[in-house]
């Protein structure tokens, strides 16, 4: 019986050194998988630190973007300013206007229809639209209604039909105003 119990003994050794010896392998594989999420984590830190510095200049060209188009916009507002006296009298080439006609367009048309677009109070949407099409004059916008008055918008780029009707209903409230006083 002793034998029998080395013998035992010297199995369970074997068995032992032979479980161990998986349980190395296992390890080994988890200590490989956990140096290989190290690994990642420092590149998801690099990456993220990449992506927020791109952010950053990112939102730094967007202020940059705003900023030049508020200046441009205050510049065209400037220049409506500019041309407030009347555009026939300082540039009578560029008038692209029907002539006044208190009929047609309203009382004391021949004062208000030389009016800058953004007299009308505009969203800078609609007004950056009208202007980009040309539409410079309160008169000019009164003429293309005038002469479509279920589609004048479609020939003006990016604007759509709400917006348009937003437009018009401005456009006949300012009407309205200059012709009752």
């Amino acid at each position: 019986m002793a034998k029998r119990k080395t013998k035992t003994k010297t199995t369970d050794v074997a068995t032992l050194q032979k479980l161990l010896a998986q349980y190395e392998e296992v390890f080994g594989e988890v200590g490989h998988f956990i140096e290989l999420i190290k690994s990642q984590e420092t590149d998801i830190l690099a990456a993220s630190l990449a992506a927020n510095e791109a952010k950053a200049k990112y939102e730094e060209a967007k202020d940059e973007l705003q900023a030049a188009r508020e200046s441009r916009d205050g510049t065209k507002h400037a220049l409506f300013m500019f041309l407030r006296p009347g555009p026939s009298e300082i540039l009578p080439l560029f008038d692209r206007m029907e002539p006044a006609d208190e009929d047609k367009h309203g009382v004391h048309s021949d004062e208000w229809r030389k009016e800058p677009i953004s007299a009308l109070r505009l969203s800078l949407l609609a007004t950056n639209l009208l202007t980009a099409a040309d539409v410079m004059f309160v008169g000019q916008l009164q003429d293309r209604i005038l002469a479509s008055s279920d589609e004048w918008y479609l020939k003006i780029d990016g604007l759509t039909y709400p917006v348009a009707m937003a437009v018009a209903d401005r456009l006949n409230d300012f009407v309205n105003e200059r012709t009752t006083k």
